[in-house]
């Protein structure tokens, strides 16, 4: 088996991959070369082929960050701080109430004439 990588004929745009048997046929819009850059990294989005010069072309950084609107935390992640702010929160008094619990069971133990150490 091998994968595949297909691109649009007209865009050249990046659609999808395929596992094939080895002995398949490409497509004229597959080739076997994920796509990654030239010096094998990843590529940000969109993704065409170079049929020129027979390699994959990515967006810069930039522009795929400007084509993509800063996200806002959304209602769930602004929950999720919330609650992990209050489990913090109960943390911190578990940790107090222990102490405090020591300290009386220590005085308990005192004033019943117990050992202390």
């Amino acid at each position: 088996m091998k994968s595949i990588f297909y691109f649009d004929e007209d865009t050249k745009e990046f659609t999808h991959s395929s596992l094939v048997s080895e002995d398949s046929l490409l497509p004229a819009n597959a080739v076997e070369e994920a796509p990654k850059s030239k010096d094998g990294f990843g590529l940000f989005e969109p993704i065409k082929r170079d049929t020129v010069n027979n390699c994959w072309v990515g967006t810069s950084e930039e522009d795929f960050l400007k084509a993509r609107p800063a996200s806002t935390p959304s209602q769930s992640d602004q929950e999720r701080a919330t609650l992990i702010a209050e489990v913090a929160q109960a943390s911190a008094f578990a940790t107090q109430q222990a102490t405090v619990n020591a300290e009386l069971m220590a005085t308990i133990a005192k004033l019943q004439g117990g050992d202390t150490k």
